[in-house]
């Protein structure tokens, strides 16, 4: 599982995410890097990003690069 997610062929749920920190002894946040700090950002107007297809995506959802 994490070699997939390291990879990008999943996308962990919100409680993967925290299994894993427990076992790495971090907070979840961890994971998020420097996101919270980020002033740079730009507009995607909806339904006009990019298409992404990914592997082993859940049926029903749609991935969009937006930036």
């Amino acid at each position: 599982m994490l070699s997939r997610i390291e990879n990008g062929l999943v996308s962990p749920s919100v409680e993967t995410l925290d299994r894993i920190a427990q076992a790495l002894h971090v907070p979840v946040s961890r994971f998020f890097g420097d996101q919270a700090r980020r002033t740079d950002f730009c507009h995607v107007p909806a339904g006009r990003g990019l298409v992404v297809d990914r592997v082993g995506a859940v049926a029903g959802y749609r991935y969009e690069l937006l930036g």
